[in-house]
């Protein structure tokens, strides 16, 4: 089975995270739609996955769209502080957040659901104890013997 695209496009996945606004023509004219929001692309180097996405998005969204798992307990409201990212590149609107030490914002992280694209490309690293862990499901023993439950 092939593994995903190196690229995904969120239009393609999520459209309902595209937005297309209206525009008035001065004069009083039709109004016509405006151009769909510019699309930035976000890395993640420990899994190398990228993934395109509009002005806005949160990183969290980002790395979900990208098929990369990050811890996020809370599920994106900013009160574990799980999801820290460490930013390479790359510019975002990020609120501030007690969850992070002054010597963590000083060396570049940021939290994944609280940080927002807001224009060109980013790159960001994945901290090991941000990643979720999902642990392997154990596969069952063969059954050599008839349910209980079957009569002959």
């Amino acid at each position: 089975m092939p593994g995903p695209p190196a690229v995904l496009q969120v239009q393609d996945i999520m459209p309902h995270l595209v937005h297309h606004q209206e525009r008035a023509e001065v004069g009083g004219g039709r109004s016509q739609p405006e151009a769909p929001a510019a699309v930035n692309r976000v890395s993640f180097s420990i899994q190398d996955r990228q993934v395109e996405v509009p002005q806005g998005t949160t990183l969290l969204e980002a790395a979900r769209l990208a098929g990369v798992h990050l811890n996020a307990s809370c599920n994106g409201k900013g009160s574990c502080g799980k999801c820290r990212l460490v930013v390479e590149s790359g510019d975002l609107d990020t609120s501030s957040t007690a969850l992070l030490s002054e010597g963590e914002r000083a060396r570049g992280y940021v939290l994944a659901c609280q940080s927002r694209v807001v224009t060109g490309d980013v790159a960001v690293r994945i901290p090991e104890e941000a990643l979720e862990r999902r642990p392997p499901v154990p596969a069952l023993p063969p059954c050599s013997a008839r349910p209980a439950w079957i009569f002959p």
